[in-house]
């Protein structure tokens, strides 16, 4: 919790370069995220900050600004293997995306896996949806040059083109965490 709270220090200090008005306060709102292997370690992170008393925030340079951890956590490509219970109330509430592709082949999820990853992420605030025709490494910009590696063959076909993909996860990623 220490290092988010000099992570939130420092990106906040960067942000506020770019913002004139001093008068107006600002607040700044980090959520967190992750593809694949980060997504499971954004939800890891989320439990250990819901077990705080309070989110970590930090006090910016006008006094009337903030730079504050966020309660929502989003995750690409990402399966059912060792996901916290994140179902606790708890205060407060988080929201969870998760996005997936038809066509990833590292990450598989069988209906019953699914339900038992729900079953870990708060019922009322928790999205899972699928991108049609999406790979595990479309979430990212993986160099493809290195075919012949075993991480490749299993990264399944992608069968809508990489920009389609990329746009498709932002847009929902984007909806999602402005819809308040």
């Amino acid at each position: 919790i220490d290092d988010i709270r000099r992570l939130l220090r420092v990106a906040g200090k960067d942000v506020t370069k770019y913002y004139k008005d001093d008068a107006s306060p600002l607040i700044i709102e980090w959520n967190l995220g992750g593809h694949s292997m980060g997504g499971y370690n954004s939800l890891q992170l989320a439990e250990d900050m819901m077990n705080q008393s309070q989110l970590p925030s930090f006090i910016l340079k006008n006094k009337n600004s903030v730079s504050r951890m966020g309660s929502d956590i989003v995750v690409w490509a990402a399966g059912n293997l060792s996901v916290p219970n994140l179902r606790i109330n708890k205060r407060p509430p988080i929201r969870v995306l998760v996005i997936n592709g038809s066509n990833d082949g590292i990450v598989q999820m069988s209906p019953q896996q699914k339900r038992e990853l729900l079953s870990k992420l708060p019922k009322s605030t928790t999205e899972l949806c699928t991108i049609k025709g999406a790979n595990h490494s479309g979430f990212a910009s993986y160099d493809t040059a290195s075919k012949s590696s075993s991480t490749f063959a299993m990264n399944g076909p992608r069968t809508i083109s990489l920009e389609a993909q990329h746009i498709e996860a932002c847009n929902r990623t984007i909806r999602f965490l402005l819809d308040r």
